[in-house]
């Protein structure tokens, strides 16, 4: 970011800060709706469900817009919400997590890691401070007090602290989403060949022993442990907080008829939370070549 825009950013933060405090303050009650967050390895699909279920229903989420504010998210939604700010315009591309829009869902990292560390990925509930933990909170619960509606995530890290949001949301519920392995394995090499070529080589959520399997073993085969370790992380958090709160979606069914598949996961949701998502706008019927 160029310095001009950079200091744009910290006068708006400096000017919204009271207004951002009181927000935060007003959430830190009862939540009011089961906020719902997407899991699963990488390139599994997971960005384009996100963008369905926001497209289709009702939701508050990290916008591109909340995400330029990270310091003060709450005061920006809130000036933003008459603006449609959680209305994600139609358009369904990406580019490994990134899309396009001020009102289209973001992955959120420059808020999370406002309140979690990047590293390590995998995080259990007590390594976490209960500060860190009563403003994660606090921030979702007044984002959908703000907008009236549930708040869904995907941020990829979080696909390994299942039993974390579960400590800081009892109510929380999770989509999983799987992808045959194969063509998982070839995406995630293709972004680590287009994005990691200056860093540590490793694409995407890193979970426990990941750098001992990068000196042991081949790419495809690093990739596909990868794979098989997220989705072991995730069987034993779903273990562990309860299956009835996680619904499965193939990224092949997904893709061939999203409507459906959507409208399964707002039938899981109405069972689990008790409540009905409001449908906003229509989807494709299919996509072709995903």
């Amino acid at each position: 970011m160029s310095g001009a825009k950079e200091a744009v950013r910290v006068a708006v933060h400096r000017l919204l800060q009271p207004i951002e405090t009181t927000l935060r303050r007003a959430g830190d009650g009862s939540v009011e709706h089961a906020p719902l967050f997407i899991v699963g390895p990488p390139r599994t699909g997971s960005t384009l469900l996100y963008q369905l279920l926001v497209r289709r229903y009702r939701f508050c989420y990290f916008s591109n817009l909340l995400n330029r504010f990270p310091a003060t998210p709450l005061a920006v939604a809130n000036l933003s919400k008459s603006l449609g700010g959680f209305d994600a315009v139609a358009g369904f591309e990406s580019r490994y997590g990134a899309t396009l829009g001020w009102r289209s869902p973001n992955q959120g990292r420059e808020c999370w890691v406002r309140w979690l560390p990047e590293s390590p990925n995998a995080l259990e509930p007590h390594a976490v401070p209960l500060e860190a933990k009563r403003r994660i909170r606090a921030t979702v619960c007044a984002l959908q007090r703000i907008s009236d509606r549930p708040f869904v995530n995907k941020w990829p890290p979080n696909s390994l602290r299942v039993r974390l949001l579960a400590d800081i949301f009892p109510q929380a519920l999770f989509v999983r989403i799987s992808r045959a392995t194969e063509p998982t394995v070839r995406s995630i090499l293709r972004g680590r060949d287009e994005l990691c070529r200056r860093g540590s080589g490793w694409f995407s959520v890193k979970p426990p022993g990941y750098r001992e399997i990068m000196n042991d073993r081949a790419p495809a085969e690093q990739a596909g442990w990868q794979i098989s370790s997220i989705e072991h992380a995730i069987d034993e958090d779903r273990a562990a907080v309860g299956v009835r709160r996680f619904f499965h979606v193939q990224y092949e069914e997904l893709t061939r008829r999203p409507r459906q598949v959507l409208d399964e996961v707002a039938a899981f949701y109405e069972e689990a939370a008790g409540v009905a998502l409001e449908k906003r706008c229509e989807v494709p019927d299919s996509f072709t070549g995903a």
